[in-house]
């Protein structure tokens, strides 16, 4: 009987978006966008009676000189991987554009910003009502800024501010870009990357969330139109592996280098051999760059397993693995092994506890650890994408980030299975996909 029986099924995904497909277009409809704006009308928009209002199919803010700034917000649900393309004017005051932020009463809104000001401002990734004072310049013109999982900022830059700058044109139509992948978010104005973010960071980074227009009243005048988005997702290729575990024994499809696991009731258990000291390893053999991995999980007695990527070829690493994702009821945690935690350098220097200092500096960055309540009994839907640097994790439908590592990129994987530590996991409805192209939803 699959696990599956009494879960809800979700669809998994992740998008990878290349930039210069988005460079040079002009914003207009196209049969693989939605269009968000009638141009009538705010029919599908929510906000503060009397802040917004649609004149000539503009959307206009009114910058009430006595109102407080104020949200546009889509009613659409909620945006994960995106491209949104729009038409924008600016001619005073301060608005801006929020993407995957999160709705406060009031039409309030939290969460990522692009800035829409005079050009000289431009280029601004803005925290909108900053939770702290660190997320309230996350990135600047022409800033490729990377904010770590704990908060902190790295950053290079791709051109003078000026000239970066100088793509968005006040008092004119601007075409506008705005793409949001895993954890990347760039803007792009008139053809022209004016900032990236790669937005780690535990306490504040979303995934997924509201997507709304910004009016910081005090006579505030911009205007949106032209407003369509294309939700994206990954087009996952031919079904390249699959199994529901409805037969006697596991036969070929699995190999089982450290026991226990076996098939019982059309479902995969698998439980730590006591003995060895070792986790119960299966894999099944399978070649892969990119791919999708789904499977039902749950926990009976057990409460650690890993999901493991692995390029048996591979000689920099120990035993070959490429990366990881662990499961626990209290938490998710994904590693990059080949340029971290299992490569030789690095495994050398973790055997010996007086190098934990040095290994925790190699180490940054390399892993991501998500805190989350996964109920023990349960059954649980894992969705985990791998496509290029970026492991992207969904359980039960909601986003576990999508952090980004260089050693995930290893060009080739040759199989990939579950360890499991203590006591028994069952698994089941394991599908594997390869992953090449992107396309709308």
């Amino acid at each position: 009987m699959s696990l599956l029986s009494n879960c809800t099924p979700v669809r998994s995904g992740v998008a990878s978006v290349l930039l210069s497909t988005c460079l040079g277009f002009c914003v207009c409809p196209a049969a693989d966008f939605q269009s968000l704006f009638n141009g009538e009308d705010l029919t599908g928009w929510a906000g503060s009676h009397g802040a917004w209002t649609v004149e000539d199919g503009v959307i206009r803010c009114t910058g009430r000189k006595y109102g407080g700034r104020n949200w546009l917000i889509w009613r659409g649900g909620d945006i994960e991987d995106f491209e949104l393309r729009l038409k924008v004017r600016f001619t005073s005051g301060n608005s801006g554009i929020q993407v995957r932020s999160e709705e406060r009463d009031g039409f309030q809104v939290s969460g990522c910003q692009m800035e829409v000001a005079s050009s000289e401002k431009m280029g601004l990734w803005h925290h909108s009502l900053s939770p702290e004072k660190y997320r309230s310049h996350p990135a600047t013109a022409r800033q490729r800024r990377i904010i770590s999982a704990s908060g902190d900022k790295t950053a290079d830059e791709f051109g003078a501010s000026a000239s970066v700058q100088a793509a968005f044109k006040d008092g004119e139509w601007n075409d506008v870009v705005v793409v949001g992948r895993g954890t990347k978010l760039v803007q792009i104005v008139n053809g022209v990357v004016l900032a990236e973010l790669i937005d780690h960071d535990l306490k504040f980074a979303r995934c997924t969330g509201v997507l709304a227009l910004q009016d910081l009243g005090k006579g505030t005048v911009a205007e949106f139109k032209g407003i369509y988005l294309k939700r994206l997702v990954a087009d996952a290729g031919p079904l390249v592996f699959e199994d529901s575990f409805e037969r006697a024994s596991l036969g070929d499809s699995w190999q089982v280098p450290i026991s226990f696991f076996f098939i019982r009731d059309g479902r995969l258990p698998g439980r730590e051999d006591s003995e060895r000291g070792h986790g119960a390893v299966t894999r099944a053999a399978v070649l892969f760059q990119n791919a999708v991995i789904d499977f039902a999980f749950r926990f009976t007695d057990g409460k650690n397993f890993n999901l493991v990527i692995n390029d048996r070829a591979c000689s920099t690493v120990h035993a070959g693995h490429i990366c990881h994702v662990a499961f626990s009821p209290a938490r998710v945690r994904v590693a990059d092994d080949g340029d971290g935690f299992m490569k030789h350098e690095i495994f050398a220097i973790r055997q010996d506890k007086s190098g934990r200092a040095e290994v925790q500096q190699l180490l940054k960055g390399r892993d991501v650890v998500i805190s989350k309540t996964l109920a023990a009994g349960g059954c649980h839907k894992a969705a985990v994408t791998i496509e290029g640097e970026t492991i992207s994790v969904r359980i039960n439908g909601e986003s576990f980030g999508a952090p980004t590592s260089s050693g995930i990129a290893h060009s080739t994987k040759t199989d990939f299975g579950f360890t499991v530590t203590g006591r028994e996991i069952e698994f089941d409805d394991v599908r594997l996909r390869t992953v090449d192209t992107i396309t709308a939803v």
